[in-house]
């Protein structure tokens, strides 16, 4: 099956997500979406041209939040909040 956007529009769940992200960043860091969107590119380039599988992103999005947070890993309580976008 090829859910690749192409055959199955799914980009906007991610997009869904990535303001979900820049809405939980907003609480906790008091960064705004362009910053998020900017450090969640950065990230994701990163880690290769693999495509937006759930899992790659969801690794996106905790390298993401490290980096803006300046951390070397997500806070424990925030995992499932992180997980769940």
């Amino acid at each position: 099956m090829d859910f690749d956007d192409t055959l199955v529009l799914n980009q906007a769940h991610f997009e869904e997500a990535l303001d979900g992200l820049a809405a939980l960043v907003r609480r906790r860091l008091g960064l705004g979406p362009a910053e998020v969107r900017a450090a969640f590119g950065r990230v994701d380039a990163r880690l290769g041209a693999h495509g937006r599988h759930r899992n790659r992103f969801l690794l996106s999005v905790l390298l993401t939040y490290c980096e803006l947070a300046k951390a070397s890993a997500v806070p424990a309580e925030l995992l499932a909040d992180l997980a769940g976008l």
